[in-house]
């Protein structure tokens, strides 16, 4: 009978909370008529500043399924980002050239007509008329990337860069409209943006070879990487203003062979997949005086800055010991910009809030939002904030986490317990902080009885461009708005 009673005073306690008077780092009692006799419970009200600032991140977990290439000037903070990518090739299974004796053989020989690689826009930033110069290069079968292995944005590309003399090195000049196309080509281009990269006939012959001399080179992925082709690597040699989302990769060997008394002409295409590793390289530049300022922060995508916000964890829990948090509400209110330009940056959609000391195995071991560590949450146009509606299971965690660790004990007397507190915190001086990360977001649907609702089921760094300032720093504009309870004695 006391848990039904409990679970009605729980009831009608989000009504009682529609009703709340704030008050500023102090508690106020109110709603003292909840219920009757001794099961009375009175719901009060904490408002604490939280402090913030921005912290640069010099890398990010690099592979994913979309490349970035290119090289863009943020229009309001002057910041520079760079970026690049190295990429593997996928192959199907009983992926096959034609019978030998049915090739097309012009010098007697096994060879190949043309070989080329698409890289394929899905889309960009910046300007479609700018002209950028991009350089490919072969990778080394004898060095190439592992997929047990964990690469980051600082990776160094050139360490996995075929060294030979006859190994692939190609430079050309691109921009995602080509203008050397016909009017009609180039609006049939506009629909499938891609850059075409054309390889030495040799590299193509190449291939064919290695299929033919060993078919089992081409047996999966695994096999052509390291016995044939460990894939390229893009990077930007010159020129400023264009991004590109890459979203697949192909090379293609074009070939002859006969077919009866015809001539074929016929196309082995493999293509970057998710089965096979991309990793993108970023390099920021400018940054380091937009991590001085002291009234706002930042967040710059990729890889550029987060925003880290530090909970007022004792003040929450100064003389509410014994209370039980029902609630938790932190808002952070994004700054307009004033510049406005046809280029300006995008402002991040989706966002991760997650204990700073795991931050980096959160995306290491492809966490998902838990709602106790980590949340996850939508830029609200309307109210121009990023809201994070309930963060008690964090609070609770990271008290319970330092009062663990530290050994501190109910009985201990006051003096020991801050003793106790003061040492750990040394030790761990990011216990009660979190950090605010750009992301990717992938929901799946779930079906439970008749009912299908989408549930979260992937959570990304956002290595797309984007920035926005939020209001924070040291102003104590960022509040943190916490409703408890307790039966009144």
């Amino acid at each position: 009978m006391k848990a039904y009673k409990l679970l009605k005073s729980l009831t009608a306690l989000a009504a009682a909370v529609c009703i709340i008077v704030s008050c500023d780092d102090e508690t106020g009692s109110i709603g003292g008529n909840v219920m009757p006799g001794h099961d009375e419970m009175e719901i009060t009200q904490g408002i604490y500043s939280v402090l913030s600032r921005s912290i640069k991140a010099d890398s990010v977990l690099g592979t994913t399924s979309t490349s970035y290439l290119g090289k863009i000037t943020d229009p309001e903070t002057n910041a520079t980002t760079s970026c690049d990518f190295l990429a593997q090739f996928h192959i199907l299974e009983n992926l096959t050239f034609p019978k030998n004796g049915t090739l097309v053989m012009d010098n007697g020989t096994v060879e190949a007509d043309s070989v080329n690689i698409r890289l394929y826009v899905s889309n960009y930033y910046g300007d479609s008329l700018n002209s950028m110069k991009l350089g490919v290069y072969e990778l080394d079968t004898a060095n190439a990337l592992k997929e047990n292995m964990i690469y980051y944005s600082n990776i160094d590309p050139w360490k996995y860069v075929n060294k030979k003399e006859t190994a692939i090195r190609k430079e050309l000049s691109f921009s995602v409209i080509d203008m050397t196309l016909s009017d009609s080509l180039k609006n049939a281009y506009s629909s499938s943006k891609n850059i075409l990269i054309k390889l030495p006939k040799d590299y193509g012959t190449f291939i064919m070879k290695k299929y033919y001399e060993n078919p089992s080179n081409f047996a999966d992925s695994y096999s052509f990487i390291h016995n044939v082709c460990a894939g390229f690597y893009y990077r930007i040699i010159s020129g400023n203003g264009t991004m590109l989302n890459i979203d697949a990769a192909s090379l293609n060997v074009y070939f002859r062979y006969k077919q009866g008394d015809s001539i074929i002409n016929g196309v082995q295409k493999m293509a970057t997949t998710e089965e096979v590793l991309q990793n993108t390289r970023i390099e920021n530049k400018n940054t380091d005086k937009l991590l001085e300022a002291e009234n706002y922060t930042y967040l710059k995508t990729p890889a550029g800055i987060y925003t880290e916000a530090t909970l007022p964890i004792d003040s929450i829990y100064n003389n509410h010991i014994n209370d039980t948090i029902n609630s938790a509400k932190i808002s952070f209110t994004r700054i307009n910009d004033n510049t406005h330009t046809t280029y300006n940056l995008p402002v991040p959609q989706n966002l991760l809030m997650v204990k700073s000391d795991e931050l980096y195995s959160f995306f290491e071991k492809s966490k998902v939002a838990d709602g106790s560590t980590s949340y996850v949450t939508t830029y609200s146009e309307k109210e121009n904030a990023y809201t994070f509606n309930n963060i008690s299971a964090l609070i609770s965690n990271m008290y319970a986490v330092r009062k663990e660790g530290a050994g501190v004990k109910n009985s201990d007397p006051q003096a020991i317990k801050e003793a106790k507190y003061a040492k750990w915190e040394a030790e761990h001086p990011t216990w009660n902080k979190v950090t605010l990360v750009p992301v990717n977001t992938t929901y799946s649907q779930q079906t439970t009885g008749y009912t299908t609702q989408q549930v979260l089921s992937r959570v990304r760094n956002d290595l797309s461009l984007s920035s926005t300032r939020l209001s924070g720093g040291n102003s104590g504009d960022i509040k943190i708005s916490v409703i408890y309870s307790r039966f009144k004695k």
